[in-house]
């Protein structure tokens, strides 16, 4: 239930940058968190992330008056989706769909994925 929450905010944070970027947007969109995790290992606390368009300015922990305050929630800026469902693919009709294939053909499929990594 936690990581839907997450996910939720994640889309709803996705949302307001993407329609910002479109917006023809001035003023940079501001987002206080209360946990942030960088991605390189470190973590920031009460701070807030400087959007502009599509793109992370800066943090700025000093910035006033955020345009969205998130609360005790944790933030992973920038994060993309990195996922994938391993043995599934599409199909000669074009749909994502496995069930019919054998166990050959999809130990034959994985392997093919594998040998692109």
């Amino acid at each position: 239930m936690r990581s839907l929450r997450f996910l939720g905010i994640g889309c709803v944070v996705g949302v307001m940058i993407f329609a910002a970027s479109f917006d023809g947007q001035e003023r940079p969109i501001t987002i206080h968190v209360r946990t942030l995790l960088d991605g390189k290992g470190g973590v920031q606390r009460n701070t807030t992330v400087v959007v502009q368009g599509s793109k992370i300015l800066k943090l700025d922990p000093t910035a006033a008056n955020p345009t969205y305050e998130l609360g005790t929630l944790t933030m992973l800026p920038g994060m993309i989706d990195v996922h994938v469902h391993i043995n599934g693919h599409f199909g000669k009709d074009g749909r994502a769909d496995n069930r019919e294939e054998t166990a050959a053909q999809q130990a034959s499929t994985l392997r093919r994925m594998l040998t692109l990594l």
